[in-house]
């Protein structure tokens, strides 16, 4: 059976947050607030909001910010 793979694109069970039990899992949640913002966006993965990276994933998503600011520079370049 394959790993779950969250909204934020992380294998969950790969994932310190939800190893660490700070993360319940893809469902809207107070703690983080990737799940609600996909639901709403209609995408099962950040990676395919138009917005992403957003603020959302820079306060809060799991991702670091070195790999966020590396696909904010590629998108900004493929807008050119």
């Amino acid at each position: 059976m394959a790993d779950k793979i969250g909204v934020c694109g992380i294998v969950c069970s790969k994932c310190p947050v939800f190893v660490a039990e700070e993360c319940p899992g893809c469902r809207p949640n107070e703690v983080c607030p990737l799940p609600a913002c996909s639901q709403e966006k209609k995408v099962s993965l950040c990676f395919e909001c138009s917005e992403f990276p957003c603020k959302k994933s820079y306060e809060k998503g799991p991702i670091v910010k070195e790999l966020l600011n590396h696909f904010k520079e590629k998108k900004e370049k493929k807008k050119l």
